[in-house]
């Protein structure tokens, strides 16, 4: 009974503001109807005139999108010098081999993943900290491959 007698009266208090609240919004509707805002009265092309703004760009000595203070050096041009004392001496280049990176598998039984590599066309099978020749498998994951190959290491994204 004590139910029925709060739910009448706190619906007839929904009822009084909903009321409210619409006459309110009825009143402010009618009254920006009736009255302008404002009188403007502009008359085209009258006064105008086209100025421009320049400035001056200027180059930022900062990487933007580093936190910190880390600055950008400027890169100096060395210029090759012809001599004989270094062309004497032998420079190896170290040149990757061609790695492409298929993905990996992993078994229930095991916790090291199976990575698929095809290296100069060929497709290996090779475990994680599993070494094919001179090229090491450091670390496999889903998007992509960690490899080192004599102390430099690249990671290498799957196809």
């Amino acid at each position: 009974m004590i139910k029925k007698i709060v739910n009448g009266i706190l619906v007839s208090f929904l009822l009084l503001i909903t009321a409210g609240v619409l006459k309110k919004c009825s009143n402010k509707s009618s009254n920006a109807l009736e009255a302008p805002i404002a009188n403007v009265n502009i008359k085209p092309y009258e006064n105008f005139s086209v100025s421009k703004d320049t400035f001056k760009l200027e180059l930022l000595n900062r990487n933007p999108f580093k936190t910190g203070r880390s600055y950008i050096t400027p890169v100096k041009i060395v210029k090759k010098s012809n001599s004989s004392a270094f062309n004497s001496v032998a420079v190896k280049k170290f040149k990757w081999p061609i790695i492409e990176y298929y993905g990996f598998v992993k078994g229930n039984n095991s916790k090291d993943r199976l990575a698929l590599i095809k290296i100069n066309n060929r497709l290996y099978r090779k475990r994680e900290n599993q070494t094919l020749g001179d090229l090491k498998i450091k670390k496999a994951y889903s998007d992509s491959i960690i490899v080192i190959v004599n102390n430099s290491s690249k990671t290498i994204a799957r196809k």
